[in-house]
């Protein structure tokens, strides 16, 4: 048995796999079952104590996404050694699939924060 989600392989007597709460398939799954939509970037942001609150907001409605550049933003935070560092004006940037990009997006901006940092990107504005 497989889990068509993770490509987990259960012994028998499994239905269902432990990670991904999905039902279980007799067969592994093939690439083919597994070609996912292109992903855009929807927000980024240089404020790491944004980061979680989006992904808290992404994963709550379960839209899945990539990040980029969190792992820089956590080797050289803001109060090291107690001063600012000079940081490029926005570094972690947030992606999901292009076919659940308007949902996230408008489920950002319904949040009741009044700071740029949590305005979606919008390739619209120039």
């Amino acid at each position: 048995m497989f889990c068509p989600k993770c490509n987990a392989e259960y012994r028998d007597g499994f239905d269902q796999c432990t990670d991904c709460q999905v039902a279980l398939v007799p067969e592994a799954p093939t690439a083919a079952d597994h070609t996912a939509p292109p992903y855009v970037m929807i927000f980024e942001t240089s404020e790491i104590d944004v980061v979680p609150v989006i992904k808290s907001l992404l994963d709550s409605s379960e839209i899945p996404y990539d990040i980029s550049g969190e792992a820089m933003m956590n080797l050289f935070p803001s109060d090291m050694l107690g001063n600012m560092m000079s940081r490029p004006a926005k570094e972690v940037r947030f992606h999901v699939p292009e076919d659940r990009a308007q949902e996230a997006r408008d489920l950002l901006s319904a949040q009741p924060v009044d700071t740029p940092e949590l305005r979606p990107d919008d390739d619209s504005e120039t």
